[in-house]
């Protein structure tokens, strides 16, 4: 599953990839499911479908920044949009 979010994990934000035990994926595993290295997951254009995690602490946004697909390409988008496009649901992962 995927996981976007605000709050600090890991003293860094970021867009994480969880497994199914709700733990964080290394980065061989992320690189196999999602063809995208970390630090630029785009949640996007997967090769597979995933089941996508959106945290709660993002509700307080209109607006999110999301990965293109490198570490260095990021764009905006609606949180509405992000949740529609990528069929996510919300839980509560930073706390």
């Amino acid at each position: 599953m995927r996981c976007v979010y605000s709050e600090m994990i890991e003293q860094r934000p970021q867009v994480v990839l969880l497994s199914l035990e709700r733990a964080l994926a290394n980065a061989a595993r992320v690189l196999e499911l999602t063809a995208y290295a970390v630090g630029g997951v785009c949640p996007f254009y997967l090769p597979a479908p995933l089941r996508v995690i959106v945290d709660e602490s993002l509700r307080r946004f209109d607006v999110v920044w999301s990965a293109g697909g490198t570490a260095n390409a990021i764009f905006p988008i609606a949180l509405a949009d992000l949740v529609r496009y990528t069929g996510g649901e919300f839980t509560d992962v930073a706390t």
